[in-house]
This record gives C-alpha cells, sequence and structure tokens, in this order.
C-alpha cells in the first residue's frame, strides 16, 4: 500500500513537477459562453485572456464535477491511501465535490484543506510529497502542511476591479467608480480568508505599496510571484525582491480558472517565512 496525492489545478504547480512526483491533478473548469474547458487541458492561459479581452464574453468558473473526480479515484490501486490537497473552502465548493466523490468510492480518502490558492497551495502539496516521499504517514504530511500555513502570505495587485465585479465579487457601483479613479486594489490572502488591504490611485503607487507589504516580513525561505499574462511586471517583483529571499524566486502565470476572477495584468507574491 502506498499514499497518493492528488491536488487540483489551481496549485500553480508545473505539469512537470507533478507527473515527476506522481501527483495527479482535478481540472477546475472555466466556462465561456456555455462552453466548459478543463483548464491547462482543453483551455491554455493564452486562450483565457484572449477571451477575456471581450467584455461581451459570459465567463465563470466552477470546481470539477464529482463525477470525474469519483474517476481519478478510480483510476488509482484500491489498496493506496488518496490524500486530497485542495485550494481553500472558503473560495471554491471542491471540497464539497472531492468529499461526495470520496463517499461514492469507499475508498480511504484523506482532505486536507489548504486554506490557500496558487502557490499557497503549491508549497503545501510540495511539503506534503516530501514527507510521503521520506516514508511519512499523511498525519505527518497533514502536520508539515500546517506548519508551514502559519508562515505564509499572499498579496494581489489588481490592476482593474472589472473582473472581480463579473465575478461577483464587488458591486458595479464599486468597480465603475474604482475604474474611474484608477484604484488599483492591494489583496491579501492569509488562513482562508481574502481581505481588502490597500487602494492606490495609480499603478505606481499601487506597486509600490505592494512591494512594501512583501518586504515587511523580512527574510523568505520561499516566494513565487505568479502573474495574470503581465510577465514584464513579475520580472520587476522578482528583481526588487530577490535580496529578502534565500532561493531563487519562481514566475509563473496563475491557473486560467484564477485568471478569470484577477483579470488581465495581475501580479501576486507568495511567501514562506522561516520557522
Amino acid at each position: 500500500m502506498s499514499i497518493r496525492i492528488i491536488t487540483d489545478s489551481t496549485c500553480d504547480l508545473p505539469l512537470e513537477t507533478l507527473n515527476a512526483l506522481g501527483i495527479q491533478l482535478i481540472p477546475n473548469y472555466v466556462h465561456i459562453n456555455g462552453q466548459a474547458y478543463r483548464e491547462l487541458i482543453d483551455i491554455t492561459h493564452n486562450d483565457l485572456y484572449h477571451q477575456l479581452a471581450d467584455l461581451s464574453n459570459q465567463i465563470y468558473t466552477s470546481p470539477s464535477p464529482t463525477e470525474d473526480i469519483r474517476q481519478i479515484f478510480a483510476s488509482i490501486p484500491p489498496e493506496d491511501e488518496i490524500l486530497c490537497i485542495v485550494l481553500s473552502s472558503s473560495l471554491s465548493k471542491t471540497v464539497e465535490h472531492i468529499t461526495l466523490a470520496a463517499q461514492a468510492s469507499e475508498r480511504k480518502v484523506t482532505i486536507h484543506d489548504s486554506k490557500f490558492i496558487s502557490m499557497g497551495l503549491g508549497y503545501q502539496v510540495l511539503a506534503a510529497a516530501k514527507v510521503i516521499h521520506e516514508g511519512g504517514t499523511v498525519a505527518q504530511a497533514i502536520q508539515a502542511m500546517n506548519s508551514m500555513l502559519d508562515r505564509t502570505f499572499m498579496y494581489v495587485l489588481l490592476d482593474t476591479l472589472e473582473f472581480l465585479k463579473r465575478g461577483g465579487r464587488v458591486s458595479s457601483v464599486t468597480a465603475t467608480v474604482g475604474g474611474f479613479l484608477q484604484i488599483k486594489p492591494i489583496l491579501k490572502l492569509q488562513l482562508g480568508k481574502i481581505e481588502s488591504l490597500d487602494k492606490q490611485r495609480t499603478y505606481q503607487r499601487g506597486f509600490k505599496k505592494f512591494l512594501q507589504y512583501s518586504k515587511f516580513h523580512g527574510k523568505l525561505n520561499r516566494l513565487t510571484v505568479v502573474h495574470a499574462n503581465a510577465p514584464q511586471r513579475a520580472e520587476e517583483v522578482k528583481r526588487t525582491l530577490a535580496s529578502i529571499v534565500s532561493t531563487d524566486i519562481r514566475v509563473t502565470d496563475v491557473s486560467p480558472s484564477l485568471g478569470v476572477h484577477i483579470g488581465p495584468k495581475a501580479v501576486s507574491v507568495i511567501g514562506v517565512m522561516p520557522n
């Protein structure tokens, strides 16, 4: 018997890394004008941003259907234990869908709510994989992930409120006023909750403040810069924060389903503080 790890496609880990570690992926769905696409399988980052550019398109996201998840479980040898590590239950119904799939499959499944998205989730997946690779138990893997959770932060600098409005996260009035004033919101995600941290009236002011929040945590063990079709902005963040990170900074594009909500040109940092 072995322990198999499953995570969802918002983890923002490279597919080659997941494949090398034997980790299976549950894809979230992006729906465009009534057509459903599995992210990273049926739709690419570039496809998404092309569609987002047309504001008349009806775009929303959803978790993988319960039946699809049950089929993933069925592909794993029945004697193996399954550890599912997924995005925050406060932001998605993925945990609910996995729970239903586990009940229907009658498999031994442990579900871990990472209370994060993007590389905040991805870092926990890597921590669990290390424990399992070294012969550890599911309980030990969860302990390692919880330790990392307490030390992880995430800040997001949005270029516009438009896409949060389209996803029902802010009112139309707020988004319209924000656009008129060129407001650039800074959001914080920690322990499963998204908070509005700051608002600046220009991108340069927002960017400066965004970096200040990131530097506030001091020396970091890990840092990833995640962007939504904004590679130049991401590289600028990387250069500016390089001095406070003890390892190489990774830069990656956010998963399409998250890109739907934060919109093009958004940048984010996910950092892990030392023990």
